[in-house]
């Protein structure tokens, strides 16, 4: 029994491996679907939120998960220890929120992206980890956003 209960989870972990790495982070076809740049609000208010608005969050797709941080000369180190965890810097950040606020003089901004499925719980601890990845190197996190094509 224990064996098919390691395929079972093997085989759910393939698959979900599989179908978030089919969305590219540099399609042209990426739109905003869900932002949290207010720290008081929850994941969960957001993506009901993103849910429930256009262009709507789709819960079953997967989504390029970005989260936007400024570093006072630490940016290069913080995309190495994300790269850890699956992270790349997005060379392009088309659209910033408006409502995130603005960096000091001398901090560089960087947005660190990764594709998954997002739920409550998972944007919750990878905003978790960022913050504590800003705070370590001294930086700051100011909050993450999440991409996914555009469906009519």
């Amino acid at each position: 029994m224990w064996q098919w209960m390691r395929s079972a989870r093997l085989r759910n972990w393939l698959t979900a491996r599989r179908t978030t790495e089919e969305l590219e982070p540099g399609r042209a076809d990426l739109v905003v679907v869900a932002e949290a740049f207010n720290p008081s609000e929850s994941c969960s208010g957001v993506l009901a939120r993103a849910s429930s608005t256009h262009p709507v969050w789709r819960a079953t797709d997967a989504a390029v998960l970005r989260h936007h941080l400024a570093f006072r000369g630490n940016a290069q180190q913080a995309a190495q220890i994300a790269a850890i965890d699956g992270y790349s810097v997005a060379v392009a950040a088309p659209y910033l929120s408006p409502s995130r606020p603005a960096p000091e003089d001398g901090d560089e901004l960087i947005v660190l992206q990764r594709v998954q499925k997002l739920s409550a719980l998972s944007c919750a601890q990878e905003a978790s980890r960022m913050a504590s990845l800003a705070s370590r190197l001294g930086g700051q996190c100011y909050g993450w956003d999440a991409l996914q094509p555009l469906h009519e």
